[in-house]
């Protein structure tokens, strides 16, 4: 991973004219990034709906060009948000090592880029098992709104076992691993996963477990101070 430093004229928080000078300005800046999903429509801020999903080299990179700042109580570096036209928009940055995906797929997805309409997005292959991955490991479930693009293309698919199949059987072909994720407030889903496919040196299964430690402390504090002061 490069190095980076942010300069003085990228620490603050910007208010963007649109999202395509977002997209331009990254480019410019050559900054080795992909939007992960939902990318069709992205350019038009008045319709974003929920959040945008950025996957890069260097985080500190991406949040420093776009001037996001992150959102919520701060403590996951994974959440952002950022405005454009003061509308707010909220974004999730991924990066590399962060076991979102394991770190070879991640590396996988930005070597074989493709330009969308001046949005970096992965190539087909590896978007359709991203998807996959998406669905069955961080959701523990296909949404509706995966569900037709899944079976569209892979229509011999019909039941969530199968698609477990076919994402298995294509990790381990690729020597692909279930990694879990920095993102402590993801929830993995590793109840259907083969042994051999789980990354058991996991770094990040600590600070999951802090971090959700500290939430649930956090909340039942919340709590108590409600219920004496009502």
């Amino acid at each position: 991973m490069k190095n980076f430093r942010c300069s003085r004229g990228f620490r603050k928080a910007k208010n963007w004219t649109s999202l395509s000078e977002i997209f331009r300005v990254l480019n410019e800046k050559r900054v080795n990034y992909i939007v992960l999903r939902n990318y069709e429509g992205v350019l038009d801020s008045e319709h974003v709906s929920g959040d945008i999903d950025f996957l890069c080299e260097n985080r500190k990179e991406l949040v420093c060009v776009l001037g996001a700042e992150l959102r919520g109580s701060g403590l996951n570096e994974a959440h952002y948000e950022i405005f454009v036209r003061e509308k707010r928009i909220e974004i999730d940055v991924r990066e590399i090592g962060d076991g979102y995906y394991c770190a070879d797929w991640e590396k996988s997805f930005l070597k074989y880029r493709e330009n969308f309409n001046g949005i970096f997005v992965m190539d087909p292959e590896n978007y359709f098992y991203s998807i996959l991955y998406h669905c069955l490991i961080h959701k523990g479930q296909i949404p509706e709104k995966y569900s037709a693009f899944l079976s569209g293309k892979c229509p011999q698919s019909n039941s969530t076992e199968s698609f477990r199949t076919l994402l298995f059987d294509y990790m381990s072909e690729k020597n692909y691993l279930v990694t879990n994720s920095s993102d402590w407030e993801l929830n993995m889903h590793f109840d259907a996963v083969p042994d051999e496919l789980i990354y058991k040196k996991n770094r990040w299964e600590i600070k999951r477990f802090l971090f959700r430690a500290f939430r649930n402390f956090y909340r039942a504090l919340k709590k108590i101070k409600r219920e004496v002061f009502l």
